[in-house]
């Protein structure tokens, strides 16, 4: 039983104009319906070409993910979207906006979430997503989640809570993935 982790392909979206903090919401609105500019590499066409059962975020850059894999899913669900960025008015201070998505998910990590989904309602939610992925992998033999960085570490953790044992990692980035499997209690007894 497998359960892949896969990140979405690169937005398409604009991350080297300058942006005023009050800016983002407007460049993260956009980014959340952003499409994909990017090609899957070899690691992502691997992994995405076993049959499996399929399932994804509901966010245009995941559903365009898998659309570039030759994917359909068979399940789309908000319960594997991405955690949510609070954004904090700075004035006067312009930055790219992946310096500010750093700067935002590091407060959202020490607990600002000022209109946006906390870290703690985000781990219970990935405690749901890794169980709802957990029965379809006891019930499929495998399945493949087309998501995102933040969630799928989330989810991660839970699934090693869980005891589900990392087999592979291709990195954190755009289109890697990570491989959990359970062991086989039959094989792991001592």
């Amino acid at each position: 039983m497998d359960i892949i982790l896969l990140r979405h392909g690169q937005p398409n979206i604009d991350t080297d104009k300058l942006q005023r903090a009050r800016e983002m919401r407007a460049w993260i609105d956009q980014y959340n319906l952003a499409g994909i500019v990017d090609t899957p590499p070899e690691n992502a066409r691997t992994l995405s070409a076993q049959p499996r059962y399929v399932v994804a975020s509901t966010l245009p850059r995941a559903l365009a993910s898998l659309a570039l894999l030759g994917l359909q899913p068979h399940e789309s669900d908000a319960l594997f979207c991405e955690a949510e960025l609070p954004v904090l008015s700075v004035p006067l201070l312009r930055l790219r906006p992946l310096h500010w998505v750093v700067i935002f998910r590091l407060l959202w990590l020490c607990g600002y979430a000022k209109n946006v989904e906390s870290l703690s309602s985000a781990k219970k939610r990935a405690a749901a997503a890794s169980g709802k992925l957990a029965d379809l992998a006891a019930a499929q033999g495998a399945v493949l989640l087309l998501g995102h960085g933040v969630m799928n570490s989330l989810i991660a953790n839970k699934l090693k809570t869980a005891g589900w044992k990392l087999h592979s990692q291709s990195g954190n980035s755009y289109w890697n993935a990570r491989v959990y499997r359970l062991a086989d209690p039959l094989t792991t007894s001592a």
